[in-house]
């Protein structure tokens, strides 16, 4: 069973198939289906790479399609994402992975 946001994201795409689901400061836009489409894909490549259910992973993204596709495609697997500043200096960055051993960083 896929997670809370994944589904909410897969009934969205049902419903409102060719509506817009995500835009953009430079006005790109997404529909519902085609940003269910870039978090499968996403899910896709998590699992290609080994992560599973349980597991947790930084992204420092910004406000990007990625880190949307990321958040949604890590639902679907259970998989636990963490949301890090991409204003953190090598220093913060240094600390947070000491203090909590993520699977994968996503920059």
């Amino acid at each position: 069973m896929s997670g809370f946001l994944y589904n909410s994201l897969y009934r969205s795409a049902t419903l409102y198939r060719d509506k817009p689901a995500l835009i953009f400061n430079d006005a790109a836009c997404l529909t519902f289906t085609q940003f269910l489409h870039c978090a499968d894909c996403c899910a896709a490549f998590l699992q290609a790479q080994g992560l599973k259910s349980g597991d947790m992973i930084y992204a420092a993204l910004g406000s990007t399609q990625d880190f949307c596709a990321l958040i949604y495609g890590a639902s679907r697997l259970h998989i636990t994402v963490i949301p890090v500043s991409t204003k953190l200096k090598q220093e913060g960055i240094a600390h947070l992975l000491s203090s909590i051993e993520p699977k994968a960083v996503f920059l």
